[in-house]
């Protein structure tokens, strides 16, 4: 749990739209909701054991989500 936290705290630091320049604002702010909705699934255990056991926080919804951070921690890690 606290490498998801470090990661989140760092990605959101790195993504936070007031920290970002006035041209790529749109996208950090999406960036941002992103990451603090995938952190909020893997910050609580129950949301947490339904995505690791299905792969999904309900049915396919957010799976992407998860795609996309698992590719920003890859990336940006």
């Amino acid at each position: 749990m606290f490498l998801v936290k470090k990661a989140y705290r760092q990605l959101a630091l790195r993504y936070h739209p007031d920290r970002t320049d006035i041209d790529q604002k749109e996208e950090a702010k999406t960036k941002f909701q992103i990451i603090g909705k995938i952190y909020a699934i893997l910050s609580d255990d129950e949301k947490r054991k339904i995505y690791d056991d299905t792969g999904t926080r309900k049915k396919n919804t957010l799976h992407y989500l998860i795609s996309y951070i698992k590719y920003i921690f890859r990336c940006y890690g």
